[in-house]
């Protein structure tokens, strides 16, 4: 079982590095009008469990935080997320 704890926590380490970079290199091309990241990758980083990084680097870098529609749909996949933890915390 501790096996899984360490792959688990690898990996999101990872997807959550994966994600602030990529926000941040989103807000960096928004500045220059450069090509952008699309928000369905943000999207599905986010739900593979990068929300924490996510949120961090929408505070962070201020980016996409004007957009309702981008945070309603963050919010959802946050709550999601939430939902299917406390789901799981209760198997266990």
């Amino acid at each position: 079982m501790e096996k899984y704890l360490d792959l688990f926590i690898i990996y999101f380490v990872i997807i959550n590095a994966v994600i602030f970079f990529m926000m941040y290199s989103d807000k960096k091309a928004a500045r220059k009008k450069q090509w952008r990241v699309p928000e369905a990758y943000l999207f599905l980083l986010t739900l593979l469990g990068g929300s924490p990084a996510m949120i961090l680097s929408m505070v962070l870098f201020r980016h996409k935080n004007r957009k309702k529609s981008f945070i309603a749909k963050a919010l959802v996949i946050v709550i999601i997320q939430i939902l299917a933890l406390w789901y799981l915390s209760t198997l266990v």
